[in-house]
């Protein structure tokens, strides 16, 4: 299998802070090895030391799955050492240009890798031992690894973030493209569906409620509340962390959570708080730079099978509703269906993750079999046009529901082109002049700073010029 060839500056830029190096560092103390330090390039007035690449090449297997005894060809080593030698260019310039870099974002970075680090290893100070440092050093690291990563994306950015093309150029652009520039697309589906969310009891709700504030008190009297998240909480994710949720923005959480947490003051404990994903308390641990640093118990309403029976039984006659054609799919989904989102886009399901992840102008109601998640068992055997049956599963937030799907269309997997994919092939033509811009503006920069490459890296065959 070709091994996985993308490494990022971002991706860069974290095996050189402090969560890669502790794990790298960490095993090499296992093993009593150590490796005499020595530089092997310098751009501008920044080195590169060879602990740097060894480290570098040791993310790329643990992020490739190469077993970690295993040799990387000579075309990866060179990759990797090429593209930190273009982070240290890019950071490089972006000092001489007086980019600033916000000293509130890099501290927030610090807590949150802080905090990660604290979470892996179990203490600050197995965190002390593991990288033979105190903490205020391993902060140190970070900060200078961070800022080195903002300046290097600030920098790109600002040499090709003004590139457009227009729909003539991207046509003609299209046409130059190699084969191996334009990817595979895999099968696609979409799909509408129709949601019923099991009838609500007020007396489970106010039961829930008793609960919380029955471990509120407890917590006040004594009780660690970590214990008690790691027992009790129905956030899997972090009740392994004893409820812990680690820096958040209060922007990033729903709106009756960050209200709750905003108002605390560190180790006070909320009333109960109810969001969409169920009922909290929430203890503030800390704040830092606007970031909130919390834990919190979430209980959410179980529902009885004649709960859940009665939904499964309202979709069944809803579904004979639709067969019968006394009515659409989409006037009974945008009448009945209990997903806010689907309901008023008549049933029809958009696929916001690939949204986020494509920068899409326009949302897409096409998915890949893998973000189909549980609903993919229910629609592979459909034909087009069809329902299914009705059937329980659970939401984005963790909440059982139950659904009935009908398969609008199947996109068979296929070469990207222009009328089917407009927005991939846009990403990867804007993508490759973006390069190509860079590039050139790299091949000047190279001429004019001092670089200089230690053998034997110095006959490696880079892409540019760095060897002068």
């Amino acid at each position: 299998m070709k091994r996985n060839r993308i490494f990022s500056i971002v991706a860069l830029a974290f095996i050189l802070s402090a969560s890669a190096s502790g794990i790298y560092k960490a095993r090499a103390q296992e093993k009593k090895t150590y490796i005499a330090d020595k530089i092997i390039a310098v751009v501008g007035d920044q080195m590169i030391l060879f602990s740097d690449v060894v480290m570098a090449e040791a993310y790329y297997k643990y992020d490739n799955r190469i077993p970690e005894n295993d040799n990387l060809s000579e075309e990866e080593r060179t990759q990797i050492l090429e593209q930190m030698l273009m982070m240290k260019l890019l950071a490089t310039e972006a000092r001489i240009d007086s980019l600033d870099v916000s000293q509130v974002n890099i501290n927030s970075q610090i807590d949150d890798r802080q905090a990660m680090l604290v979470e892996q290893y179990g203490s600050v100070e197995k965190v002390e031992k593991i990288r033979s440092k105190p903490m205020f050093m391993v902060r140190e690291d970070m900060k200078k690894q961070i800022e080195e990563q903002v300046l290097a994306e600030q920098m790109r950015g600002q040499v090709v973030g003004k590139v457009t093309i227009t729909p003539a150029e991207t046509k003609r652009l299209v046409k130059k493209l190699k084969d191996d520039e334009v990817p595979l697309i895999p099968i696609q589906y979409s799909y509408s569906q129709i949601v019923k969310k099991a009838p609500s009891n007020d007396d489970t709700k106010l039961a829930i409620k008793e609960r919380l504030l029955d471990m509120r008190a407890r917590v006040l009297k004594g009780d660690n509340f970590s214990a008690l998240a790691r027992m009790y909480s129905d956030d899997q994710g972090s009740a392994t962390r004893g409820g812990d949720m680690g820096y958040q923005s209060p922007k990033a959480l729903v709106a009756e959570f960050s209200d709750a947490m905003v108002s605390l003051k560190p180790c006070q404990i909320s009333n109960v708080v109810e969001t969409e994903y169920g009922q909290h308390i929430i203890e503030l641990i800390d704040k830092k730079n606007n970031k909130y640093r919390c834990r919190h118990i979430l209980l959410r309403e179980k529902f009885s099978l004649i709960q859940l029976d009665k939904a499964i039984k309202q979709l069944d006659s809803l579904r004979d509703v639709i067969i019968n054609k006394d009515n659409t799919f989409k006037d009974i989904a945008r009448e009945y269906s209990d997903d806010a989102d689907s309901k008023n886009n008549h049933g029809r399901v958009l696929n916001d993750e690939k949204e986020m992840y494509l920068g899409l102008r326009s949302k897409t109601d096409k998915f890949y079999v893998d973000e189909l998640k549980t609903d993919y068992s229910h629609l592979y055997n459909l034909k087009v046009g069809e329902m299914s049956t009705a059937y329980q599963t659970y939401d984005e937030r963790g909440n059982l529901i139950c659904k009935l799907i009908r398969l609008d269309n199947i996109y068979p997997e296929h070469k990207a082109n222009i009328n089917d994919d407009y927005t991939i092939i846009v990403d990867i033509v804007i993508n490759k002049r973006k390069e190509e811009v860079l590039n050139t503006w790299l091949e000047q920069k190279i001429k004019e700073l001092y670089i200089r490459i230690e053998e034997p890296y110095r006959s490696y065959k880079f892409k540019n010029q760095w060897a002068k």
